[in-house]
């Protein structure tokens, strides 16, 4: 899991923050936000990165994340703003680990994994 500069991978590149968090490596250097900054996946099944959106805003949270029709049947998803439906599973898990542990934000959930994983690899 990693974030990666949002405009960078429109693009096709991956380019991580620099130290100091205010841009970009790419030589662009865009600018390193919130906003601007894209959650990445590592899928083990497509032996790539895959992009894990933002946990839908909804004043309750639903039983399950159901995955998108669109992309189920291969294609893009159209649906304008932000679709509430799974683009991958990754991000269908993803967003069932945050709605179980209360978590509301990547850089929240980005935390937590980086917490877990130093964990396994002290013990």
């Amino acid at each position: 899991m990693k974030f990666v500069c949002g405009q960078c991978w429109r693009d096709g590149q991956v380019n991580e923050p620099d130290k100091a968090l205010k841009y970009c490596t790419a030589k662009a250097r865009h600018s390193w936000t919130k906003e601007r900054r894209v959650l990445l996946v590592k899928s083990f099944e497509k032996k790539k990165w895959v992009v894990v959106r933002p946990l839908p805003f909804s004043r309750t949270y639903p039983q399950q994340y159901d995955m998108c029709v669109h992309v189920m049947k291969q294609k893009k998803c159209h649906y304008i703003g932000n679709c509430s439906f799974a683009h991958s599973l990754e991000e269908r898990d993803v967003w069932t680990y945050m709605k179980d542990n209360s978590l509301r934000d990547m850089q929240q959930m980005y935390d937590m994994w980086l917490t877990m994983t130093n964990q396994k690899q002290t013990h």
